[in-house]
């Protein structure tokens, strides 16, 4: 430390350094949430999606005109574009398996087909 400086115009500025980190910190973290509970949201509407898909697929009534209104229900209730919002079905056997995409987050349902 050097003895000749002169600290006495130093005065306050520890408060201040203290609020602008404290505000700083909890705008970082606010917007980390956000950023958090929008993807889990998008990964909880893609579960759901592929779910209501593989039960309507395994049931035969499902047609292109429901996958379409889902998938367009699903985008306006996130408030996203449809384009983001997409799903397929496949049948394996005796096993029916939906893929559904919202916002980048997949998710698979996968349903075993009755007698």
């Amino acid at each position: 430390m050097n003895p000749d400086h002169d600290f006495s115009g130093d005065a306050g500025n520890t408060a201040v350094e203290v609020l602008v980190i404290a505000l700083v910190g909890g705008v970082l973290t606010v917007a980390f949430a956000f950023q958090a509970f929008g993807a889990q949201k998008a990964s909880f509407a893609a579960h759901q999606l592929a779910r209501q898909v593989v039960r309507l697929e395994t049931l035969g009534i499902a047609n292109e005109q429901t996958l379409t209104a889902m998938r367009g229900a699903t985008a306006a209730n996130l408030h996203i574009n449809l384009d983001e919002v997409s799903v397929s079905y496949s049948q394996v056997g005796t096993v029916g398996t939906a893929v559904a995409t919202v916002s980048g987050q997949t998710q698979t349902a996968r349903m075993r087909l009755g007698d």
